[in-house]
């Protein structure tokens, strides 16, 4: 193999004052190791220079006589070369500079490889390790680097850098952890500020493209939907890693479910069974049987049992828990029987209400009584006993303001996850008609199978029994609101 002449050949060391580095030593090894390797005095590689190479009193790579000599290295395999006090270890234990993989001056045999061997790193922890020295601007923010481990190689972004009397370098790993036998570290030939890339502007992690980006492939994002998450649709088949919300259930392979059977499901099915009670997402065998939920998800996903993904057929969807949706403080005057609110913009009349205080609620009022607003004002109302008192203007008598400090809310219902509740028709009931009166006519008992009189009903006169002909159908009306139908998926 040739040799080649050294960058460092006739190069003269000098220190931060100027002077020559007099005595330092210069070490030379394997590219991003502490192994030594051989570099000579001559082109023909007969006479070997010691390692570490002394420097004499100019700051010249010497023999140990003082005479300079020239640096030749061998060909194909690049060297680092540091730089210690005349005093240090063998290897250096404070090096005063470190040069990785230089190669010699014209040998075309090197090939250039994407990863530039390191320092020697020393393990922290699984996100992190330190090199000697100041290298903070080598091992930057956003810099990838590959480390050898007693595990393998891991392949990591520099997430946090910094310096004191060692460089402390912070990680977020592809897949892996570093361990305690981390050996070696290489970082990417690019840097991640002021890249070579062209057609990009690259600082850390950010890349910003000024022209248009076309992407042939499949494009996978940390930052995207995750097991459980929903989404609407107007394909009528689901992404891969989806499964369409058909009402139907999905297990492993053997589970015969009707929308998936497929191990891929096996994270949804957990998640389902962890969440969302029996009820609303029924377990069944493999033969479509309804069933109990067994041990956990897993015992039951390893029984060949399918779960029913929460229904979404032609229904709405809204969310989960109670809610608030009014709630103020409010004063009482005995005189009028007003109560005064911040704001009843929410409320109507006929809400329901119930009130609450620190002290004594106003006489007349009760805690954890239902009661019916009256809407006077945008900051005013009176409260009533019943729905049929509220529409009718009959309030309640309060006979005093109370003491404290009084809270009129208005909830909703409680609503649990994978709930499915109301109906696209309806027939109403007698018991769900507001009070009413009805108006007619009826004949009285006549002699002889007469007719007799008519009397008005609910008019006074001639009592007996009033037969009044039915109105209306009973055909269930329409209670959905307009509505435009699409797919839904939910991801595996």
């Amino acid at each position: 193999m040739a040799n080649y002449l050294s960058p460092f050949s006739a190069h003269q060391f000098i220190d931060a004052n100027g002077k020559p580095y007099t005595g330092a030593l210069l070490f030379t090894y394997a590219v991003g190791s502490s192994t030594k390797v051989t570099t000579y005095k001559d082109e023909a590689g007969a006479s070997p220079h010691a390692n570490p190479i002394v420097l004499n009193t100019k700051g010249f790579p010497a023999d140990g006589s003082g005479v300079a000599y020239p640096i030749w290295q061998i060909g194909g395999a690049a060297v680092k070369f540091v730089l210690a006090p005349s005093t240090d270890t063998d290897p250096p234990a404070s090096p005063i500079e470190t040069w990785n993989n230089i190669d010699g001056i014209n040998d075309t045999s090197v090939t250039i490889d994407q990863w530039i061997a390191g320092s020697t790193p020393t393990y922290v922890s699984a996100t992190s390790f330190t090199v000697t020295g100041d290298q903070s601007s080598t091992y930057h923010v956003g810099r990838r680097v590959k480390t050898t481990n007693s595990g393998g190689t891991i392949y990591s972004r520099i997430s946090a850098v910094a310096y004191t009397t060692l460089t402390t370098v912070t990680v977020v790993n592809d897949s892996g952890t570093l361990d305690s036998g981390l050996s070696a570290v290489s970082y990417s030939l690019l840097s991640a500020t002021g890249s070579s890339v062209p057609g990009v502007t690259v600082s850390g992690t950010t890349w910003t493209f000024p022209g248009s980006v076309s992407i042939s492939g499949t494009v996978t994002s940390n930052h995207t939907f995750s097991t459980g998450d929903v989404k609407l649709t107007i394909k009528s088949s689901a992404d891969t890693g989806w499964v369409i919300m058909d009402d139907g259930t999905i297990g492993n392979a053997s589970s015969s479910a009707t929308t998936r059977a497929n191990a891929d499901t096996e994270t949804l099915f957990a998640l389902i069974w962890d969440n969302i009670s029996n009820t609303y997402c029924p377990i069944y065998t493999s033969a479509g049987a309804v069933s109990t939920r067994g041990a956990s998800a897993a015992a039951d996903y390893a029984a060949n049992k399918r779960i029913r993904i929460p229904r979404t057929v032609g229904r709405a969807m809204a969310g989960t828990g109670s809610s608030g949706a009014f709630s103020s403080t409010f004063t009482a005057d005995a005189g009028t029987d007003v109560c005064t609110v911040d704001s009843n913009l929410s409320l109507y009349t006929g809400a329901i209400v119930q009130v609450a205080t620190t002290t004594t609620l106003p006489a007349g009022l009760s805690a954890a009584t239902d009661y019916y607003v009256i809407r006077t004002a945008a900051t005013t109302l009176q409260l009533a006993t019943s729905l049929a008192n509220a529409h009718a203007g009959t309030v309640i008598n309060i006979t005093d303001a109370g003491t404290g400090t009084h809270t009129m809310t208005m909830s909703l219902s409680v609503r649990t996850l994978g709930q499915h509740v109301g109906e696209e028709s309806h027939s109403s009931t007698d018991g769900e008609n507001g009070p009413h009166n009805h108006t007619g006519t009826y004949y009285t008992a006549g002699g002889g199978g007469g007719t007799g009189a008519q009397a008005s009903v609910g008019t006074g006169g001639a009592t007996g029994t009033a037969y009044v002909p039915s109105d209306g159908s009973g055909t269930a009306h329409n209670t959905m609101q307009p509505t435009t139908f699409f797919n839904v998926m939910i991801k595996l």
